[in-house]
């Protein structure tokens, strides 16, 4: 900063690039700033105040990619996916977006639909005031919390809440002074299953994730498909393609499937039909929304009323904020 304020002739983009973590945290935590002064003026209760302890996580390795952002599902499942083309790709993801950003290993069913056990959470690693209905991961007294925040307007308290697929399992609600807690946004999610790291909470913070290195595209979702995996704007991470002969190694997984018709959809990879009818496989919906559907994976097997396998590539995660 003083470098830039006295001699910014001086000033390269290697010099920026190596300090670009710390500008972008210098960054978030001006504009938090700014948003509580603007309110202290208005007389207006502070929504996103800036807990007083700030702490913030240890920052994950930024992958070393760049992958476009197809605005078209079919681009992005084509195995030509990850070549950027102008009349293609509207936008690029590199992976800096990762330079201020943490990982959590979901250990409970706490996020319902949106992020079930098992996968990882990535969230600022620069905590914040929180926000009504934002998802989270909070720090009180050394227990690790993974719960939807919900607080009423003008309100000095804020709720924790859990939200299990199963309400008959859903863990007790939680009420919290603001500032008592620290509070970490997540902004996305990878599907990838790791085993959970040591020591108790329905969290746990992990160093890195295999699946970073696997992004090769992303596609900005603009339709209901992906509900509840993603939300129209959101933009989902992809892996390799998948080959035909290689879908039934992958049962339980998340793809992106092209039908022979154009049609381009998010599923789960379920089981394969009993002989005579192997060559046909089901494609379950994921979470409470959307049907099952039955492909062929053999592009002409003579039937016209039966959707066939074009392209499919696997999902590796969400990113709400991209």
């Amino acid at each position: 900063m003083n470098t830039a304020h006295h001699n910014k002739a001086s000033l390269s983009a290697g010099a920026v690039g190596r300090v670009s973590q710390e500008i972008q945290q210098l960054t978030r935590l001006a504009e938090q700033m700014h948003g509580a002064f603007r309110q202290w003026r208005w007389r207006e209760p502070l929504e996103d105040a800036t807990p007083r302890n700030v702490v913030a996580l240890a920052s994950v390795r930024p992958p070393a990619f760049r992958a476009p952002i197809h605005p078209d599902l079919a681009a992005f499942t084509a195995s030509s996916g990850h070549d950027v083309t102008q009349d293609i790709a509207t936008d690029v993801l590199s992976g800096e977006w990762f330079a201020d950003k943490s990982l959590f290993h979901i250990k409970a069913e706490n996020f319902g639909f949106a992020i079930p056990s098992g996968p990882i959470a990535i969230v600022e690693s620069v905590p914040y005031g929180g926000q009504d209905h934002h998802l989270v991961v909070a720090k009180d007294k050394g227990k690790t919390l993974a719960r939807r925040l919900l607080r009423s307007p003008g309100s000095v308290e804020i709720t924790l809440s859990a939200e299990a697929p199963d309400p008959r399992n859903a863990k007790p609600t939680l009420i919290f002074s603001q500032g008592s807690v620290t509070l970490y946004k997540v902004v996305g999610m990878l599907v990838e299953q790791t085993p959970p790291p040591f020591g108790k909470g329905e969290a746990g913070e992990l160093a890195s994730a295999q699946s970073l290195d696997r992004i090769v595209t992303a596609y900005r979702v603009r339709e209901d498909s992906a509900i509840p995996l993603a939300l129209p704007g959101q933009v989902v991470l992809g892996g390799e393609d998948i080959p035909a002969d290689r879908i039934g190694s992958m049962e339980g997984q998340l793809v992106a499937l092209t039908l022979a018709s154009g049609a381009g959809v998010f599923k789960r990879v379920g089981p394969a039909l009993p002989p005579p009818f192997s060559h046909l496989r089901q494609f379950e919906s994921i979470g409470g929304l959307g049907d099952s559907l039955i492909v062929s994976m053999v592009l002409d097997d003579g039937r016209r009323d039966m959707p066939a396998f074009s392209n499919a590539r696997v999902v590796l995660g969400v990113l709400y904020t991209a």
